[in-house]
């Protein structure tokens, strides 16, 4: 009877750390589910942002760039701007390494954010940059950044 309960929790333990199934024509989804019907671009963000400190949001990009430690954030492609780091809100999934180039839908909240020294060379770590490119990493970045609750990768 033991065996059995350590099965069927095993079982359970494993469905709930799937990251996601199909949905909106084959694409693979992580964290929330959600509506990508209105979806706008990341240039669009950025201009609806305006003076707000945060807003909700629903956004469709090009990954630039992706975590390739846990894949725990990425970067989407933002017209005539710095790319905008999305993170992953409270860990709470990843996403593959292997998706930079991919279009992607991602509902969160996004946030005017001050990124610490700190934490921009562990981003450069992640990204795999070289030596001298973390060690230029001088000053924090006042920069747009959005917490995702749902990732849905085309």
């Amino acid at each position: 009877m033991k065996v059995l309960s350590l099965i069927c929790s095993g079982l359970i333990v494993l469905a709930s750390c799937s990251s996601g199934g199909l949905k909106d024509g084959g694409g693979k989804q992580f964290g929330s589910a959600f509506d990508t019907s209105s979806a706008v671009s990341m240039s669009a963000l950025a201009s609806q942002m305006g003076d707000k400190s945060s807003m909700d949001c629903t956004v469709k990009g090009t990954i630039s760039e992706v975590c390739q430690s846990e894949g725990c954030w990425f970067t989407v492609q933002n017209e005539g701007a710095e790319p905008v780091t999305v993170r992953m809100r409270d860990h709470g999934f990843t996403v593959p390494k292997n998706i930079a180039g991919k279009v992607v839908f991602f509902k969160g909240t996004a946030k005017t954010d001050t990124t610490s020294v700190e934490t921009l060379r562990d981003y450069a770590k992640d990204a795999d940059k070289s030596e001298a490119e973390i060690e230029a990493i001088q000053s924090p970045k006042v920069e747009l950044v959005v917490e995702a609750d749902g990732v849905l990768l085309q």
